[in-house]
């Protein structure tokens, strides 16, 4: 399987491959050699994925994996689904796995442009305080089930996360 590259070809928009859909207890994470998506974790009872959890293909984070995106959608989206998306921001911060020293591992925030629901949200700043304290929050509480700490850092714009995307594609 040949994945999408990580803008489309005017650079107005990033191409993601859903790995947990929103609603999940289940933590799916895509294997590059075997192209095939592994079940790695299941939540306690109770506990689901807020948003659609997907990465850009042919990226390298900080933390070594693809970049992370929070798909916002009303409804789940298939593991394995391709999604062109525009982005509205970054949410910054920081993750540190037990005797390990601390990584960035920031989640960029996007948008499918087939979306109508979310078309009024140009920027991060549209969703409001409550909605970046409620997503930080699950990642904090995610984080702590495998003994590892998620700090916040900050939020930035679409043209900031937009800089740090094009510094991490992989050549």
């Amino acid at each position: 399987m040949k994945l999408p590259p990580p803008f489309s070809k005017d650079f107005a928009h990033i191409q993601v491959i859903i790995e947990t859909p929103k609603g999940s207890p289940g933590k799916y994470v895509f294997d590059p050699d075997l192209q095939l998506f592994q079940l790695t974790k299941i939540l306690p009872a109770g506990t689901v994925f807020p948003l659609n959890f997907g990465f850009i293909p042919d990226t390298k984070a900080d933390d070594g994996d693809p970049i992370d995106v929070l798909v916002l959608a009303s409804h789940s989206l298939a593991v394995g689904c391709w999604v062109e998306c525009r982005i509205v921001g970054v949410i910054q911060a920081e993750q540190q796995d037990k005797g390990k020293e601390p990584e960035r591992n920031d989640r960029i925030v996007a948008i499918p442009i087939v979306s109508h629901e979310y078309e009024l949200i140009q920027t991060i700043d549209d969703l409001g305080p409550k909605w970046i304290e409620e997503i930080t929050h699950f990642f904090k509480y995610y984080r702590s089930m495998s003994g590892s700490q998620f700090t916040p850092l900050g939020v930035k714009g679409p043209k900031e996360a937009i800089q740090w995307i094009t510094q991490k594609i992989e050549s």
